[in-house]
Order: structure tokens, then sequence, then C-alpha cells
């Protein structure tokens, strides 16, 4: 495998375990800490659909907290308007 292709892998791997850790060890989710965890669209070597996964993700953590307006905002910019209106 290239160092390209492993970079690409551990950049979502990283994404990926700072969440895990977060909802297992009960972290507070702070809006610094969520857009630190939150891909942007110009995040290089990410898929848009990975991208779309990972906010999902934030959103069900933050869900998960109660923190219903950081929730919302990931739904909305993952393109999941449905999660939103629940």
């Amino acid at each position: 495998m290239s160092l390209w292709y492993q970079s690409v892998d551990n950049i979502e791997l990283q994404y990926w375990e700072a969440l895990q850790l977060c909802s297992e060890q009960h972290i507070a989710m702070t809006e610094s800490l969520v857009e630190k965890l939150s891909p942007t669209a110009a995040t290089e070597h990410l898929a848009d659909d990975e991208r779309c996964r990972i906010l999902e993700a934030v959103g069900e953590v933050c869900y998960s907290q109660d923190l219903y307006r950081l929730a919302a905002k990931k739904f909305t910019q993952a393109g999941n308007k449905v999660k939103v209106a629940c």
C-alpha cells in the first residue's frame, strides 16, 4: 500500500477513534471540541460520503448528551435533514 493511501486511512481512523473515545468515556462535548472533530469540505483525502458519516456520528454523540443544537448543526452539515426534524 502506498504512503498516500496509508495517510488517507490514518485520517479517517483518527476521526473515528476520537469519536469512539468521546462516546465511551462520556467526554463532555463543547462547541470547540465538536468543531475539531468535524471534518470540513476542504479536508484533504476524505471522501464526501465518509465526511458525512463522521459528521452524523458527531451529531449522534451530541444528541446523546442532550446537545440538540450542536447535533442539529452536524446533521445539517451532513445533509441529513430527516434527523434534524426528529
